[in-house]
C-alpha cells in the first residue's frame, strides 16, 4: 500500500518528466522554463510543477533566469575540469575497492551488463547503452561497499547523464567506451585493485577528452553567426 499522498505523487511524477527533459537535451540551454507552460506539458497543476523546479534548482541543474523562470544550468570548460577530475577520483577508489571485494556473484553482474553493452553496441541503442552504462558504474561503486563513496558518485551522476547520449552517439566512442569498460571488468574479476582504479581513471579521461572536443566544436559553431553579422 501507497502512504504517499496524491499531492506528493504528481510532484515526484513532475521531477522525473522534468530532469528527464533537462538530461536528454530537450531542454536547450537557451529555453526559458516556465511553470505554467511545463505544467500543460505535462498534464498536472502549477504546484507539483512549482515544488518539481524548486527541487532541480537545489540539485544545481536548474538557475533562476534574469527575466523570469528557470534555465538549465550550463557549465564552462572550467567546471568541467573539475567536475571530471574529482569523478576520476571517486570511480578510481570504487574500482580499487570494488577489485578488493570481487566476488563470483559481482563479477556475474559486470559480465552481463557487459554482454547487454555489446548487444546494444552491435545494434547501435543508444538510448539503451546510456542506461546500461549508468547501471554499469553503479554497480562498480556498490561493490565498493562505500556507502559515502556511492552517495557521492549519485549525486555527481546527473552531470554526467546529460553528456552521455551525444558521447556515445559518436560511432568512434560508442565502441571505444565499450573496450574501456570490457578492460575495467578483466581488472576488477583478476581483483587487480590497482590496474582497476587506473582504467577507470583513463575512461573517464577519454569522456573529458571527448566533452572538450563537443565543446570546441560548439564554441566554433555559435562563433560562425556572429561573425556572419559583423560583416554585414
Amino acid at each position: 500500500m501507497n502512504d504517499l499522498s496524491p499531492t506528493v505523487l504528481l510532484a515526484e511524477h513532475a521531477y522525473r518528466q522534468i530532469k528527464k527533459l533537462i538530461l536528454s537535451g530537450e531542454m536547450g540551454a537557451d529555453t526559458v522554463i516556465r511553470e505554467a507552460e511545463l505544467a500543460r506539458q505535462i498534464g498536472v497543476s502549477r504546484t507539483p510543477v512549482r515544488e518539481a523546479l524548486n527541487r532541480l534548482h537545489a540539485e544545481k541543474l536548474l538557475e533562476l533566469s534574469p527575466s523570469g523562470g528557470y534555465l538549465v544550468v550550463q557549465f564552462t570548460a572550467e567546471d568541467l575540469e573539475e567536475i571530471y577530475a574529482l569523478r576520476a577520483a571517486l570511480e578510481g577508489l570504487a574500482a580499487n575497492l570494488a577489485a578488493r571485494k570481487m566476488n563470483r556473484i559481482a563479477a556475474a553482474v559486470l559480465q552481463d551488463q557487459l554482454d547487454a553493452m555489446e548487444a546494444a553496441v552491435k545494434s547501435r541503442d543508444d538510448a539503451k547503452l546510456v542506461e546500461l552504462n549508468s547501471k554499469f558504474h553503479s554497480a562498480i561503486a556498490g561493490t565498493s561497499g562505500n556507502k559515502l563513496l556511492q552517495t557521492m558518485l549519485v549525486s555527481i551522476q546527473d552531470i554526467f547523464e546529460r553528456y552521455r547520449m551525444p558521447a556515445i552517439a559518436d560511432e568512434a566512442r560508442r565502441f571505444a567506451s565499450y573496450m574501456e569498460h570490457r578492460e575495467i571488468v578483466e581488472a576488477l574479476i583478476e581483483r587487480d585493485s590497482d590496474l582497476a582504479e587506473q582504467r577507470i581513471k583513463r575512461h573517464v579521461q577519454k569522456a573529458l577528452e571527448m566533452r572538450r572536443r563537443a565543446q570546441a566544436q560548439e564554441k566554433a559553431k555559435d562563433a560562425k553567426p556572429r561573425r556572419a553579422s559583423a560583416k554585414r
